[in-house]
C-alpha cells in the first residue's frame, strides 16, 4: 500500500477513536452532572452504563498509544494485534454503553 494512503488511513483511525473517547467522556460527565434527576430504579442500573464508558475510554488510550508505537512498521499499526485488540474493545464497550444508556433512560 502506498504511504499517503496508509497516512490517511491511519489519520481516519485515529479521528474515529478520539470521538469514541470525546462522546464517552461527555457522557459520563452528563450522567455524573444529572444523577439526582435519575430515577432511584434507574439509578440502580447506572454502573451497567457507566463502567463501559469508563472502558472505551481506557482502551482508546491504549488503542491510540498502540497506535503511535507501530506507526513505523512497514506493514502499518492496523496489522499489529495490539492495535486491533483495543481498538474491537472498543468499539464493543462503547455500543454497549450506549445500548444500556438508551434502555436505562426509556
Amino acid at each position: 500500500m502506498s504511504e499517503p494512503k496508509q497516512l490517511k488511513m491511519v489519520d481516519v483511525a485515529v479521528e474515529a477513536v478520539k470521538q469514541q473517547i470525546t462522546l464517552s467522556t461527555g457522557v459520563l460527565a452528563l450522567l455524573l452532572t444529572f444523577l439526582d434527576k435519575i430515577g432511584p430504579t434507574n439509578r440502580e442500573c447506572l454502573p451497567w452504563a457507566a463502567i463501559p464508558f469508563a472502558f472505551t475510554v481506557l482502551f482508546g488510550v491504549v488503542c491510540l498509544m498502540s497506535i503511535a508505537y507501530y506507526i513505523d512498521d512497514q506493514q502499518g499499526p492496523f496489522s499489529k494485534v495490539p492495535v486491533l485488540l483495543s481498538g474491537i474493545f472498543q468499539n464493543l464497550c462503547f455500543l454497549f454503553a450506549v445500548g444500556t444508556t438508551v434502555v436505562i433512560m426509556l
